[in-house]
């Protein structure tokens, strides 16, 4: 598949199996540069089933045929660094359930980026919209295993797993909050859902759609 934009630029990509992807261009001196995705197929949610609206009696499960739970694991950058990525859970950043969010990203120069997840200690099923608003909660940087920074995020969320406001919490414990419209996944969302009205910066300032 070749992809080119209006001035003549492209981009190829191939697709190997399910197991690796091929970005490939033409560098500035002619030279071909290539990015290498490699993806991995292991791995399975827990808890492995959630509460569905349309049985009462029984949990409904995850679709774990083959292809659906697929990760990108690895990017080989053209210059022969990679960026890895994982989805299980680390003894720095614990969890008691897993859906297969993103949970590591180990970066070239050798700090790793952790991160947590809002039902992080549900272990036990829940609604299917609230495994669908599973909003980030923590995230943590790491330099020789030390921790470096640490950021904190809060979606409030109703009864019913929506929300419309999250508060930013950066290291230094400056907060940044932004009220937006409301998303829901217990039925439907609003085509603008998520679309940001407000923003409180950690001074105090105010920025509102007018």
């Amino acid at each position: 598949e070749t992809m080119t934009d209006d001035f003549g630029r492209s981009i190829r990509l191939d697709h190997y199996n399910l197991d690796r992807d091929e970005v490939t261009q033409v560098g500035d001196n002619g030279q071909t540069l290539t990015w290498k995705v490699y993806y991995d197929g292991s791995g399975l949610p827990s808890p492995n089933s959630y509460i569905c609206d349309h049985n009462l009696l029984l949990n409904c499960g995850f679709d774990i045929s083959t292809g659906q739970f697929s990760f990108a694991t690895q990017l080989l950058l053209p210059n022969g660094l990679s960026y890895y990525f994982g989805y299980t859970p680390t003894q720095n950043t614990p969890s008691s359930s897993n859906y297969m969010e993103l949970r590591t990203v180990a970066l070239p120069t050798g700090a790793t980026v952790e991160y947590g997840y809002y039902l992080d200690y549900t272990s036990s099923p829940t609604n299917y919209y609230r495994v669908l608003a599973n909003t980030i909660a923590l995230k943590k940087i790491f330099i020789n295993g030390s921790e470096l920074e640490r950021w904190t995020y809060d979606y409030p969320k109703t009864g019913g797993g929506s929300f419309n406001h999250s508060t930013h919490t950066a290291p230094d414990g400056g907060a940044i909050s932004y009220d937006f419209e409301t998303v829901l996944y217990m039925h439907s969302s609003s085509p603008i859902a998520g679309r940001i009205n407000r923003i409180v910066n950690p001074d105090g300032s105010i920025l509102s759609r007018e």
